[in-house]
């Protein structure tokens, strides 16, 4: 069974040592271009260079249009699916006290953030748990909980421990950068 059965290929987009692109740089390229974001799988970047999954019918059109991404350029070549490099997930780990482990308070702390500033984010839907959207600030956060916020990117809650002293709950979240 190759990706092709599958319904997917992928791409290879490289650039020059001395620069740095972004997730969100590559991936705002594409929008640029006009291609649908649903046509496009994962972006795998690493120092210079980007895996990309995507649909075979718009591979012929980023081989021939994707050429630059922010002010560097790019190039971009068809790749086996056998060939996609999964590069090293940067992380932060965390440890911090919180009052309890709601959303918000969980949140906070993984963004670096003051919890009333997390729960407004969390009630105007920029923030979601598990995949999910959740817009209530006092929802209830469990070990292993993945929490993204537009703007802020992602983190996980590791581990709830002990109480302090203090009657706060020890938690551990892993922050990728």
């Amino acid at each position: 069974c190759t990706g092709e059965d599958l319904g997917i290929t992928a791409l290879r987009a490289t650039w020059y040592q001395g620069e740095s692109l972004s997730h969100r740089d590559l991936l705002g390229s594409l929008m640029g271009l006009g291609v649908r974001r649903e046509m496009i799988g994962d972006l795998l970047v690493a120092e210079h260079s980007c895996d990309c999954s995507l649909l075979p019918e718009v591979v012929p059109f980023l081989l021939q249009n994707w050429t630059q991404a922010g002010r560097s350029k790019l190039r971009v070549v068809q790749i086996p699916l056998d060939q996609i490099t999964v590069p090293a997930v940067a992380r932060k780990t965390i440890r911090d006290t919180v009052s309890s482990l709601r959303l918000d308070a969980v949140a906070a702390s993984g963004f670096g953030t003051s919890r009333a500033k997390m729960a407004e984010a969390i009630s105007s839907g920029r923030v979601m748990l598990n995949y999910l959207e959740c817009t209530r600030p006092d929802h209830a956060v469990e070990e292993g909980d993945g929490i993204a916020c537009r703007g802020l990117g992602k983190c996980r809650l590791v581990t709830v421990g002990g109480r302090s002293r203090k009657g706060r709950i020890n938690i551990t979240i892993d922050r990728y950068i």
